[in-house]
């Protein structure tokens, strides 16, 4: 489905991985296929949300296949920044999209390919997670999720409470590279006073996952008296 302007949504879902670009041929990316989170925005659309989901143009046409859920695209974390912010309004943000932390800094054309070495000077990114609060404000369901590898599940929940408490999430999906596998995963949610561990297929990790959402946003509706 086409995306309308983006003035109020009910469910906003980022997803995939961005591209930075180095020179106008070569980019800096990541292994995020985005997955998880179309299968989120999908199965919340399922549920009677009205769902829009951000995620790359590759990752739509490889799991963006719900006639539900309105798509639109970005390859950067610019762009990304850019069409989040440009939504007034929204009950829940999935944050789940892989954005770089860093991103080079531009060369014009295309660097020559026959030097020995190559130096690509990086830049931080903005953290599009920590304007999220601000800009959505305090009765918004906000969503993160924090990808770590190879670690302690004790680091990794500990980790997830930091993203949580920093950017005033009202849940962090933690979860470790090394427990991703192709048909299964274990993601654990992680809120302020509870953490509760989740491994089953991929499709239902992303269903619990929509349910776990769907309630923490009706929670915060009916405590700020709006439901």
């Amino acid at each position: 489905m086409a995306n309308p302007e983006c003035v109020q949504q009910d469910i906003v879902v980022t997803a995939g991985g961005t591209r930075e670009p180095i020179d106008d041929v070569r980019f800096v990316g990541n292994f995020s296929a985005g997955r998880l989170g179309l299968a989120i925005a999908d199965e919340m659309a399922q549920m009677g949300r009205r769902v829009l989901c951000l995620a790359p143009q590759e990752s739509i046409d490889r799991f963006g296949d719900s006639d539900l859920v309105t798509y639109d695209t970005f390859t950067t974390a610019a762009s990304l920044e850019d069409k989040l912010l440009s939504i007034e309004s929204a009950n829940v943000v999935v944050h789940s999209a892989a954005v770089a932390d860093y991103a080079p800094v531009r060369e014009p054309g295309k660097i020559r390919s026959d030097q020995a070495e190559l130096a690509v000077r990086m830049q931080r990114t903005q953290k599009i997670l920590a304007a999220l609060r601000h800009h959505f404000g305090p009765h918004s369901t906000l969503i993160g999720f924090k990808l770590l590898s190879g670690v302690e599940e004790d680091e990794l929940v500990e980790v997830a409470h930091k993203q949580l408490r920093d950017n005033d999430l009202d849940m962090t999906v933690a979860n470790d590279l090394q427990k991703l596998g192709k048909e299964q995963r274990r993601v654990i949610m992680v809120q302020r006073q509870k953490e509760v561990p989740v491994e089953a297929p991929n499709d239902r990790v992303a269903s619990v996952l929509a349910c776990e959402i769907d309630l923490l946003s009706a929670k915060k509706w009916l405590a700020n008296g709006r439901i």
